[in-house]
């Protein structure tokens, strides 16, 4: 009997620290009130976001031409697929699968996001843009960043705008890296 509680308590302490191998361990900056969006129409919301800039994850810092494809299951989650090129534009395919929740659906920009079963890592999604053509979404702590538009390769402009709405909500966008998506 002891050696089975032995094993489980490997087994869930390999879980909990795989979310630290794929994201890397919380920093101190953890912000209890990272804002939410209040509102989100989730048949725009669906579909392909382009990864334009983000603060590196661990599992995918050489990956370009990424992007996220959420769909819709009937029980209310979202499939999540987070595809990019390993290294260069002709470099492999890779994917890594996720499922995404929404806890309280009178707070939808509160999510949640599982890639290894029984695991969930807080997301936040802090912007959407009015026509949802972009939209910034981060971690449960000020460390990851994610700028994302419907567009493989948005303007100057409104690449500088998001940027401006990401100091505004208190990142530091020294941090991000700008996503190759020349692939595309």
């Amino acid at each position: 009997m002891n050696g089975k509680r032995i094993a489980y308590g490997i087994f869930f302490m390999m879980i909990a620290s795989a979310g630290s191998l794929l994201f890397g361990a919380p920093k101190k900056n953890a912000a209890l009130e990272i804002p939410t969006v209040e509102k989100v129409d989730f048949a725009r919301f669906e579909g392909k976001w382009f990864e334009i800039s983000r603060i590196p994850i661990p599992v995918a810092k050489d990956w370009v031409n990424t992007c996220d494809i959420y769909i819709p299951n009937k029980d209310g989650t979202w499939s999540v697929r987070y595809e990019g090129n390993k290294g260069s534009d002709t470099g492999p395919r890779k994917v890594l699968k996720q499922k995404l929740r929404i806890p309280d659906p009178e707070k939808p920009g509160q999510m949640e996001v599982s890639f290894i079963p029984f695991v969930w890592l807080k997301y936040r999604l802090i912007y959407v843009s009015d026509d949802y053509r972009f939209m910034l979404v981060g971690s449960s702590s000020m460390d990851f960043l994610w700028v994302m538009s419907k567009e493989a390769n948005p303007s100057t402009d409104d690449y500088a705008k998001l940027l401006e709405k990401a100091v505004g909500f208190g990142y530091d966008i020294n941090r991000l890296e700008r996503v190759s998506q020349s692939g595309r």
